[in-house]
């Protein structure tokens, strides 16, 4: 049904903004350079790869993963005089890690590599030590020269160093997202809806990639100036300055006369999760989740979870943890709300709260996902029955009668992988579902405005990612657009039916609707202030 709209996203496209691409690809260079540098003056390795697994795995962890087999016997990967931390591994390489003492207890190292990816950089990463602080270091060269190799690049320039131009003045990009941009300056990405989650995904370019996760590092890895100038960060020492410009998601940006609107889910998988498995406390909590901190309604999952599964004497918000300097167990508690749909289990999500700098062991994650069972205990159960309808019957619908077949194995390892998809199915493919009916409605909505209106709302669909949807809309009509459009398509257009996994309806089962956050920009991902709104003629309500 939807096929429509997502064909509009794909001839529509978005506008790229390119100076800003060129600005930041510079900038991102010239502190990539500097970091790297500094880095391989730090540890006495004039010509380290941090692209090279190998040279990685000898400076994090020496031993005997400094050597490599050659024909002549084992050779040092490591100049003579290199710093090397000789960390303990973490985990092993592969997408169903195992975790390094599991291989130690089993007596497994010559079977096993040892993981250089990000989760165990931050692991390695957090501390005081030199060691810890150059793990850390590799870790952010990492990230800025994964930028710079899909996204960021700077414009091709002549033997004179003078940059490139096309016939319409434009630089010319060899490579990065740049290099995608059609005749009409614009990114032209290509969407499929055949994934088995129901998601769409983009390609050519991936615009989906353009995650707004990963702002907070490049704010502390480039440094910006506080409210008074100064600048902060971790590197401003040796970068003599702070060079955070921008989040990258801003080098898209609206046509003139057009703001760009991205309208959210609220809590879309929670609360599929509540109303699927019927739920109805962790129904409650998720509406009441989305009040402000200050209503007396407020219901904090995240918080709550973590002052009752340690039993703190601090009130359950936000706020109450970090005045106790217990902040951290918030971060905790909210991986594992968001990791059990996924079938994470204790060790994966300690790992992941040790990378963002929450010291958790397994035991006390091991704690949290108890509470989350004990509170939900309905939501258990549909995890149960989601895994075993992957055995037998060996299918299951979303709440929009999608169904998702998994294929007859006698493979543990293969029915273990069907057995997590399935318990995840059913939650992320509703959402993608009622993604999709929402940009179905859309578009009908407006081909009917045109027909009937004299005056139809002018708004059009440039992207889908995951629980959102990236609009351009004509500044006059904006008011219109987010408080008539927006709710008829994608709230009350969109009913979701608690169904079984069988497909069909509990006795008086009634439909539930999703809230949605709207934002409005210029450039996506940089929020419109009030100077900015009161000159493109924007109620300042509206941000």
């Amino acid at each position: 049904r939807a096929s429509l709209a997502f064909l509009e996203m794909e001839m529509t496209g978005v506008t790229l903004d390119f100076e800003r691409v060129e600005a930041l690809s510079r900038n991102f260079i010239n502190v990539r350079n500097i970091l790297l540098r500094d880095f391989r003056e730090k540890i006495s390795w004039p010509n380290f790869n941090p692209e090279s697994s190998l040279q990685c795995a000898a400076f994090l962890f020496g031993g005997r993963f400094a050597y490599k087999r050659t024909n002549a016997g084992l050779q040092p990967i490591p100049p003579d005089g290199a710093f090397l931390c000789n960390f303990t591994p973490v985990k092993t390489t592969g997408k169903r890690s195992k975790d390094w003492q599991w291989v130690i207890d089993n007596n497994e190292e010559d079977n096993w590599q040892p993981s250089c990816d990000k989760e165990v950089l931050g692991i390695l990463g957090h501390g005081n030590e030199l060691q810890n602080k150059l793990a850390m270091q590799l870790r952010d060269i990492k990230f800025l020269s994964q930028a710079l190799k899909h996204v960021l690049r700077p414009p091709a320039v002549d033997s004179s160093g003078v940059v490139t131009l096309d016939d319409s003045g434009r630089p010319v990009f060899s490579a990065g997202l740049a290099s995608y941009v059609q005749a009409d300056g614009k990114l032209h990405t290509r969407l499929s809806q055949l994934k088995e989650t129901g998601r769409a995904s983009s390609a050519a370019p991936p615009l989906q990639n353009l995650s707004k996760r990963r702002e907070d590092d490049f704010v502390r890895i480039m440094g910006a100036l506080d409210d008074d100038g100064k600048p902060y960060g971790d590197y401003v020492d040796v970068l003599q300055g702070a060079f955070y410009m921008y989040p990258i998601r801003t080098i898209l940006r609206a046509s003139p006369g057009y703001v760009l609107v991205e309208a959210d889910l609220q809590g879309a998988e929670l609360a599929v999760l509540a109303w699927l498995s019927g739920d109805t406390v962790m129904a409650d909590h998720v509406e009441r989740n989305k009040l402000p901190e200050g209503d007396p309604n407020h219901y904090d999952i995240h918080s709550r979870m973590a002052v009752e599964a340690f039993q703190l004497s601090c009130p359950p918000t936000k706020t109450g943890l970090k005045q106790a300097g217990r902040k951290g167990l918030r971060v905790a508690a909210k991986n594992v709300i968001f990791g059990i749909p996924y079938g994470r289990q204790a060790p994966a999500i300690a790992r992941q709260c040790r990378e963002e700098g929450v010291n958790i062991d397994v035991d006390d994650t091991q704690k949290l996902i108890d509470m989350y069972f004990t509170k939900y205990p309905n939501t258990i159960e549909f995890i149960k029955e989601c895994q075993r309808r992957a055995e037998n019957p060996r299918w299951l619908t979303t709440a929009f009668l999608r169904i998702r077949r998994f294929m007859h194995t006698t493979d543990k390892a293969v029915l273990g992988e069907q057995q997590r998809q399935a318990q995840n199915a059913p939650i992320q493919g509703s959402v993608a579902d009622a993604i999709s009916r929402a940009c179905d409605n859309l578009w009908c909505y407006r081909e009917r405005d045109r027909l009937m209106s004299s005056d139809p709302v002018d708004f059009k669909m440039l992207l889908q990612i995951h629980d959102a949807i990236l609009f351009e809309v004509r500044i006059a009509h904006l008011r219109r657009f987010i408080e008539e459009v927006l709710p008829e398509c994608m709230v009350r257009g969109v009913p979701v039916l608690p169904r079984r996994l069988d497909g069909t309806l509990p006795a008086g089962a009634q439909p539930h609707y999703f809230g949605i956050d709207v934002t409005i920009y210029s450039n996506w991902g940089e929020k419109i202030d009030e100077a900015t709104a009161k000159q493109l003629g924007i109620d300042l309500a509206l941000i």
